[in-house]
């Protein structure tokens, strides 16, 4: 098992990979591609954004970044920039997420005195702190994780639920809240069952799952495995490299 403190850092790992590919932090570059200027002298690029006037990209012969003029490019080139930017290109894909798990905690009321029981009704605030660039639009997922009480290495789904994320314009946040989340366990005497609340994962995504934006684990271990998570479902339990516990 991976350690807690080696996924300390795995968040600011993730934004660092980004960057050692060439890629900008707040923003992802589209696909290779080819323009051309005004005389017809072509090179590749990947686009990063444009405010109109000028269109931001990286130069893939040697990762250079600049801006260049659109006058100074062919109509082609022109009208390629702005099909990317109309299908969501240049836009944000750096987030700041805050999670209030709603969180509290009583005694069940039933015939043993050791049964306690955990209530969840989480919210979540995701955030566009970029105050010139829209935010990608996707999807939410939002995981709750338990531990069962008699098992250290296992992991249960306490609940599960996606959201659709609209494009945030500069500054702008969407709040999201889960349904209410309700645990019974006991992990004293020698009747133990449950599970103890854990922590929890927001994954930010593309669509299709494929385009992890952005995320928050608390603890950090829980989002080591990244997408992986998303086929995971609410109940389950699930052992070591998330094979469901039977």
């Amino acid at each position: 098992m991976i350690s807690p403190s080696y996924l300390s850092r795995s968040r600011l790992l993730f934004h660092i990979l980004l960057f050692a590919l060439g890629f900008d932090l707040a923003v992802a570059a589209s696909d290779p591609m080819k323009i051309a200027d005004t005389e017809g002298r072509e090179m590749s690029v990947r686009l990063l954004s444009s405010d109109g006037t000028t269109v931001r990209v990286i130069r893939d012969s040697d990762g250079q970044t600049f801006a260049l003029p659109l006058s100074r490019l062919n109509p082609a080139s022109q009208a390629a920039i702005k099909t990317w930017l109309e299908k969501g290109g240049g836009l944000s894909q750096k987030f700041e997420i805050s999670v209030d798990t709603g969180k509290n905690r009583r005694k069940t009321g039933g015939e043993d005195f050791d049964d306690k029981r955990v209530n969840l009704s989480p919210k979540i605030t995701v955030k566009n702190p970029n105050l010139d660039t829209e935010a990608q639009n996707g999807k939410v997922t939002v995981l709750i994780f338990g531990r069962p009480v008699q098992s250290n290495d296992d992991l249960q789904i306490l609940g599960a639920q996606n959201f659709e994320l609209a494009r945030l314009k500069p500054g702008d946040s969407s709040l999201f809240e889960m349904k209410e989340i309700s645990q019974a366990y006991d992990n004293r005497g020698y009747a133990q069952f449950g599970s103890r609340y854990l922590g929890y994962v927001v994954l930010i995504h593309s669509p299709d799952g494929k385009t992890l934006y952005d995320f928050q684990a608390v603890p950090d271990a829980l989002g080591q495995h990244g997408l992986k998570l998303l086929k995971l479902k609410s109940g389950l339990t699930y052992g070591k490299n998330l094979i469901e516990k039977k």
